[in-house]
């Protein structure tokens, strides 16, 4: 089930990878709101790692990284 392989990639740490899973369960099940609520959640928090690495990089004049 792709919910349930989304669930134990993000106990991996897999974060895009469990992205990619919740986004699967929710299309196979339009109406169920916890994949969705799921996807939204996984995609939020791989944004906020992703701003804060590149603040950290930017602060640390390392702006090639920071991109």
């Amino acid at each position: 089930m792709a919910y349930r392989d989304g669930q134990n990639l993000a106990e991996q740490g897999q974060g895009k990878a469990a992205l990619d899973k919740y986004d699967e369960a929710s299309r196979l099940d339009k109406g169920n709101a916890q994949y969705r609520m799921s996807a939204l959640l996984s995609l939020e928090s791989l944004t906020n790692v992703a701003i804060y690495e590149g603040e950290k990089a930017r602060s640390l004049g390392q702006y090639e990284e920071a991109q």
